[in-house]
């Protein structure tokens, strides 16, 4: 019996934490799963290591599955970078052995570094056939492009930024009681290289001008060495570390929040500094990666170089001394995610992807019959 062909998505537990549970999300909450009759994988999920494997076997075991029925016309596979990349590895050569075509889609800002440095030839070679072998390598920025150009063959490198649902109202739209005089927000995975520990360095400038300053860092990660940084500073009456918090729980933090504040060292396409622009709130945030793709600095938020914490700590507190500028960058910055970055301009991108995908797939001679030989 001739069953019809679906798209198969993969990638993080929606449950889990970071940039790739956080677009599916959105993909979900769009409806583009549903709509497209999408089947998603799940790989890996936060939790024991007995549950990680239990979850890559399953998804695994559901692949070969669906490949060995012909019922496959796409594979879209989230990838980031370490362990993440290379458990995906095995999903994208069951897709390029069955000659279905994979869209690969990489997520972490830290590519080009972790394929110089992190990676040993033989790693290199894998990862390079990867994206020269793949129908399309998706990116969430221009950097990315550009890079992936440097060392693949590959002819489709396409931009896909990251997709965020605009909320109703504009942070500062309706009252919100709790907020307080100046607090800061942080929403990322608690490491040096995402640059809490130079916000945490920089508090100490902000809290001697501004005693009630308060920052919320938020995230999952190396939290005791954040704690540890926190007390060896004396912060600990300024600095919150709440752990990891749901979607429900950031969308009220942005509205409480004065200031959004990442100050990374390597960056993709931050999917938090782009919900707190869709809540109009005014950001801090270091000129890598794809941020300034999103911001422009003095215009949507304002941009310093990373690992400068004085200029991290001139830039919090000008905007905590000016409201009527942190009224301007907040509004732009809602305008340039509606613009540019909503859910609907980018999920309409990523199905014109999967048309073009699946109209050169159908072109493409012998194709079915290829597929079929392979996995008959």
């Amino acid at each position: 019996m001739n069953r019809e062909k679906k798209i198969v998505m993969l990638g993080t537990h929606v449950d889990g934490c970071g940039g790739i549970a956080s677009v599916i999300a959105v993909y979900r909450a769009a409806g583009l799963l549903a709509r497209r009759d999408i089947v998603y994988l799940p790989t890996h999920r936060t939790g024991p290591g007995r549950a990680k494997v239990h979850l890559f076997a399953q998804a695994l075991l559901a692949l070969v599955r669906l490949l060995a029925g012909g019922e496959v016309a796409l594979l879209h596979i989230h990838v980031a970078i370490n362990a993440s990349f290379w458990r995906k590895y095995v999903f994208f050569l069951l897709g390029y052995l069955c000659r279905v075509p994979v869209a690969l889609h990489l997520h972490a800002g830290r590519y080009p570094d972790y394929y110089r440095s992190g990676c040993g030839p033989l790693a290199r070679l894998l990862m390079r056939f990867a994206f020269d072998r793949a129908r399309a390598v998706v990116v969430v920025s221009g950097e990315l492009q550009a890079w992936v150009r440097t060392v693949s063959s590959q002819g489709r490198v396409v931009v896909l930024h990251n997709p965020v649902v605009l909320p109703q109202h504009a942070h500062g739209a309706e009252p919100a009681p709790a907020r307080a005089p100046a607090t800061l927000l942080f929403l990322g995975h608690l490491e040096a290289s995402k640059g809490c520990h130079d916000l945490l360095r920089a508090m100490r400038t902000i809290v001697a001008a501004v005693p009630q300053a308060r920052l919320l860092l938020c995230g999952d990660g190396q939290r005791d060495e954040a704690r540890a940084l926190v007390a060896a500073l004396g912060l600990q009456a300024n600095v919150d570390l709440p752990g990891w918090v749901d979607a429900g729980e950031r969308a009220a933090l942005l509205d409480a929040a004065t200031v959004f504040v990442l100050p990374s060292h390597a960056e993709g396409l931050p999917m938090s500094l782009l919900e707190a622009m869709a809540h109009g709130v005014p950001v801090v945030a270091t000129a890598v990666g794809g941020i300034p793709e999103a911001v422009r600095d003095g215009v949507e938020g304002v941009l310093i170089a990373p690992g400068d914490t004085a200029a991290l700590a001139d830039a919090v507190l000008g905007l905590l001394a000016d409201p009527d500028a942190r009224t301007r960058l907040g509004a732009a910055g809602r305008e340039r995610v509606r613009t540019e970055f909503s859910s609907t301009r980018m999920i309409a991108t990523l199905e014109d992807l999967y048309e073009k995908l699946a109209a050169r797939e159908a072109r493409r001679p012998g194709a079915r019959e290829r597929f079929d030989e392979k996995i008959g």
